[in-house]
Formats: structure tokens, sequence, C-alpha cells
């Protein structure tokens, strides 16, 4: 089994309230070293597919390997305290892109809010090499994402804001691992 305790630097007070103003103005926050301890090696994703379609994907996807983590109890009062709203899990999937693999800029057919979270597997993270996270939003603003492992993404989108995986280059020796999933807002937190 493993162990998903969140560390407890991520549970201070100061740090969720930093989490929450990020994620307001800035509207994604990468949280470093999330998990107290490594997940170490999981098993290895299984039923995978590929998705080649030029011009919008060419990608590796299948079942999350973290789906316990993405239903618990735990992420969903983490995410409550960080966010001020209380979230319901929609969809989550594993992704992999490898050398020549992208996503390009693109919406989920999702209008409303949304929370992204993405949990970096990938093993030797290679900056040169591509696979940044790039979010594009609908007033102009963007903000990238360097591969760290063990870090978790937080982006909140709306409707006409974008998110990719950008081009691994065909020089790239690692494959970019991830785990991702999508919630959407049940309601606000009342004071």
């Amino acid at each position: 089994m493993v162990d998903f305790t969140i560390t407890s630097a991520w549970y201070d007070s100061a740090a969720l309230a930093a989490v929450n103003e990020q994620l307001t103005q800035e509207r994604v926050v990468q949280l470093s070293s999330f998990f107290i301890e490594p997940l170490g090696q999981l098993p290895p994703a299984k039923h995978l597919k590929r998705e080649e379609r030029p011009g919008f994907a060419v990608r590796t996807t299948g079942p999350a390997l973290l789906t316990e983590l993405w239903h618990s109890l735990l992420l969903a009062d983490w995410l409550a305290q960080a966010t001020a709203a209380h979230w319901e899990l929609r969809s989550c999937r594993h992704e992999c892109y490898g050398p020549g693999d992208y996503s390009l800029l693109h919406d989920s057919e999702v209008g409303e809010q949304r929370l992204l979270l993405m949990y970096d597997l990938t093993e030797q993270p290679q900056a040169l090499n591509g696979g940044h996270n790039i979010f594009s939003f609908a007033d102009g603003m963007q903000t990238t994402c360097n591969r760290e492992t063990g870090a978790l993404v937080l982006a909140l989108l709306a409707a006409g804001d974008l998110e990719c995986m950008r081009y691994v280059s065909k020089l790239s020796s690692g494959t970019v691992r991830l785990e991702h999933a999508q919630f959407r807002q049940s309601q606000p937190i009342t004071q």
C-alpha cells in the first residue's frame, strides 16, 4: 500500500494561505515534495493506449495509478483547506510522454471552473528536453511548470483557459510520467 501522507509543511496555516493566494492570483502553483515519503516504485501502468491525433496530442494514456489518492478523504480535506472550496473528482488518468510526444494547447469541453491536479512521476526530469506543462489563460496570462519528480501542480482553470504538454525532444532518453486528475467545484466553503 502506498503512503499518501502529505508533508507537514503543506499543512501549515501560512503555507495553506499562500497556496490559496497563489491559486487566486496566478492560478497555478507547483508544490515540491508533496508527500512525506517518495511514492517509490509504483506498479507499472496497465492497459495503456497509444493516442495519436496529430495536431492535438501524441501520447500514451491509461487508468490512473493513484486512484486511491484522487478519491481519498485526506486529499479532499486538504484541497478544501488550500482552496476554500469543496471539489468533486471528474476524471483521472495516467499519462506518458516519450520522445516526440506532446499535447497542444486545448481546453476541456467543460465550460465551468475546474481544478486540475498533476502529480509528477517522471524518474529523471530532463529540463532541456522539453515535457513542460504550459497553461494559457483567457486573459492572456501564461505559466510554465518544469518537471519535478514528486511535485504536485494545482491549476485553477475556467472557461477558455488552456493547458498542454510541451513537445518532448526526440533526443530525450526518458519519459514524462504524470498522474492527471480533474475536479469540479461542488460548493464554496462558507465562513
